[in-house]
C-alpha cells in the first residue's frame, strides 16, 4: 500500500489517538528483461518514476524477472526505466492503471562512453566528479563515476542516444554537456573562476 489519504486529518483526532488514515493500493507492475538473443538479464535496474533520486527502484533475479508489488502513481501514466551494465538503458512511458500485462523489455548492446576532462590549458583534470543528468527530458539513468590521474573515465552502460554529463571538480565551474556514446573519447573542459 502506498498512497495515504489525509483529506479530513485533524489534529484533534490525532492527540486523541483517534485519527482515521486510509490507504489506497497502489498498482502491481511485473515484467521481465532479455537481451537481443532471449536471454536474461539478471541484476538490471529498474526505476519507476521521473528522477534517478525516487524511492521506486527494483531488480530483475536471475531469471531476468521484476516486481514493484503496490506502484505509487500520481498522474495517468509513469515512466520505466531499465539499466544494466554493458546494455543500452531503455525506457517506456505505462498508464496508471491496474492489471497492466507483463512489460518486457529487450536490451541492445551499449557503445562505450570514453570522455577525458581537462582544463583550460589541456591538462588532465583527476578525481573530477562526472554523473548523469537529463535523458530523453527526465533523470531516468543513474550512473557516476571520478575520473582517473589523465582525467579518463570510461562508462559501459550509456544510451544510444543523447543524454547530459555533469562533471565537476572543486576550484573549477560545473559543466553539464549533452553527448552521445560512440566509442571515441569526448573532451570535458572545466575551466576556473
Amino acid at each position: 500500500f502506498r498512497r495515504v489519504l489525509f483529506r479530513s486529518l485533524k489534529l484533534d483526532d490525532l492527540q486523541a489517538e483517534q485519527a482515521v488514515m486510509i490507504l489506497h493500493e497502489g498498482i502491481a507492475v511485473a515484467g521481465r528483461v532479455t537481451d537481443a538473443a532471449g536471454h536474461p538479464i539478471a541484476g538490471a535496474d529498474l526505476l519507476a518514476g521521473e528522477d534517478y533520486f525516487a524511492r521506486d527502484w527494483t531488480k530483475t533475479d536471475a531469471a531476468g524477472n521484476f516486481r514493484f508489488p503496490h506502484l505509487r502513481t500520481i498522474n495517468t501514466s509513469f515512466l520505466l526505466t531499465v539499466q544494466a551494465k554493458g546494455f543500452a538503458p531503455q525506457r517506456k512511458e505505462l498508464p496508471s492503471e491496474k492489471g497492466l500485462a507483463l512489460v518486457e523489455f529487450v536490451l541492445q548492446p551499449a557503445k562505450l562512453l570514453l570522455g577525458r576532462v581537462i582544463d583550460g590549458a589541456g591538462r588532465p583534470v583527476a578525481d573530477a566528479f562526472v554523473t548523469t543528468e537529463r535523458w530523453k527530458r527526465y533523470r531516468t539513468v543513474r550512473w557516476q563515476s571520478n575520473t582517473d590521474s589523465q582525467g579518463r573515465f570510461t562508462w559501459d552502460y550509456p544510451p544510444a542516444d543523447a543524454i547530459e554529463i555533469r562533471v565537476n571538480k572543486e576550484g573549477f565551474r560545473e559543466i553539464t554537456k549533452e553527448v552521445v556514446a560512440d566509442g571515441r573519447e569526448q573532451t570535458f573542459v572545466l575551466t576556473q573562476p
